[in-house]
């Protein structure tokens, strides 16, 4: 191992306070695994308009509580200087149900409060409910003020930010426990809000004379969201669930690849479908900000 590796090693080290990934390096480093450091180390985890989305494992390069810890100190500083109003109108913070989001999310949630940013926490919930809200923060995404995810030059700003910004102020993943005046539990009067917003736009004339239909959430968040909305248009007659994906697991246990628009992702729904003499089927992917529709049709 070169000096130059060396010295990230150490760095990598010094910085992360996160059991798990400081033994991966550490472990890397005691096997002298060059390449394997060379990937993890050589290069930062890119932000771009879409936020970060990387493996979850160690290294600069990757998903894990450090380059979230950075990502969220280099966000939160970009907006104290682009938009000052964030000190009192604050951020909204939702996750999904994938390994390591609780934990991410309250990392995230750790920085803004201790940059003295008000935080409205939403918890796990169906990704368009974050941008719905508002529009703050949320792999990692971001969502602007007008509820729309970043482009340019805000993702060139926020990179520029983040590099200026990697010394960690703080891996505090029990600050939502610890009643500060900043973090506000926002979910149900966010919810509130978007379900009437949904009603409003709503095509539903004739509950009683609309079809039975399969739904899968595809083992992720959607299926709480999705029923309050179908209990509001009077529909909750017509759903049956696929139960056997029912509620999140971020092992997707039943589906290859987690994604309705697959093929074969929609096969426990179409049995669903056959054993209930049912021809149409809705789907989310697991963090519902996708939706798919099959219908049957006679060959």
């Amino acid at each position: 191992m070169d000096s130059s590796l060396r010295m990230l090693v150490n760095e990598w080290l010094r910085l992360d306070q996160d059991v798990t990934t400081r033994s991966e390096v550490e472990k890397l480093a005691a096997e002298n695994n060059v390449a394997e450091l060379q990937l993890r180390l050589l290069k930062r985890i890119a932000f771009g308009t879409a936020g970060l989305r990387g493996r979850m494992e160690a290294g600069f390069s990757r998903m894990n509580s450090l380059t979230v810890i950075q990502a969220s100190q280099g966000l939160a500083e970009y907006l104290l200087k682009t938009n000052p109003i964030v000190k009192t109108q604050g951020v909204v913070i939702g996750r999904d149900a994938r390994h390591n989001s609780n934990k991410f999310a309250k990392l995230v949630a750790a920085v803004f409060v201790a940059k003295a940013i008000p935080v409205k926490w939403l918890g796990q919930v169906h990704t368009p409910l974050v941008p719905y809200t508002v529009a703050a923060d949320n792999g990692y995404k971001v969502y602007w003020g007008n509820g729309c995810q970043i482009i340019p030059p805000h993702d060139a700003g926020i990179a520029a930010s983040i590099d200026a910004n990697l010394e960690p102020i703080t891996w505090d993943v029990n600050v939502l426990e610890h009643g500060s005046p900043l973090v506000t539990n926002a979910l149900q009067q966010v919810k509130q809000g978007y379900m009437a917003t949904v009603a409003k736009i709503a095509l539903v004339s004739s509950p009683s004379a609309s079809l039975p239909f399969v739904y899968t959430p595809m083992h992720g968040v959607g299926l709480p969201f999705f029923t309050s909305v179908i209990k509001q248009l009077g529909l909750e007659s017509k759903m049956h669930i696929v139960q056997e994906q029912a509620h999140p697991d971020p092992d997707f246990p039943t589906v290859r690849f987690p994604n309705p628009e697959e093929k074969g992702a929609l096969d426990l729904a179409k049995q669903t479908a056959d054993q209930n003499g049912i021809n149409l089927i809705l789907a989310n992917d697991p963090d519902a900000d996708r939706f798919a529709a099959a219908e049957k049709v006679d060959a």
